[in-house]
């Protein structure tokens, strides 16, 4: 994909609010997410790559992981030294799924109540 058009996608995305309110992730999070499309990278390597708090990314990938957005493979570190995660976004038609799914929910409160006649208090 053209990097220009990428660009373009992640600045529209970070600065609307619709995926926001929709499945509950924040600039940050969006951020990453496109950014872990191409490139698996660990938490160390995130935060370095954006600029980020290491604990900032932590949290992020936390609720990403949570909401299904990002997978994660274990690798074992190197010297033998217990192991880290490498994290990855799952496909851009996936995360269309999620937010179908989640914008279907809203719509089907929105009909049930189609009808009823709400006064002002």
């Amino acid at each position: 994909m053209n990097k220009d058009f990428m660009d373009w996608c992640l600045n529209e995305l970070k600065n609307d609010s619709i995926l926001k309110g929709i499945i509950g992730i924040n600039s940050s999070e969006i951020e990453i997410y496109f950014k872990l499309i191409y490139y698996p990278m660990t938490v160390e390597e995130i935060a370095c790559c954006l600029g980020m708090e290491r604990s900032s990314v932590y949290k992020c990938i936390n609720n990403l992981y949570r909401k299904g957005i990002v997978k994660r493979e274990k690798i074992s570190k190197f010297n033998g030294g217990g192991y880290r995660y490498v994290y990855f976004s799952i496909n851009p038609s996936d995360l269309k799924t999620i937010v179908k799914r989640r914008l279907d929910y809203w719509i089907n409160i929105i009909e049930s109540v189609n009808g009823e006649r709400f006064e002002d208090h």
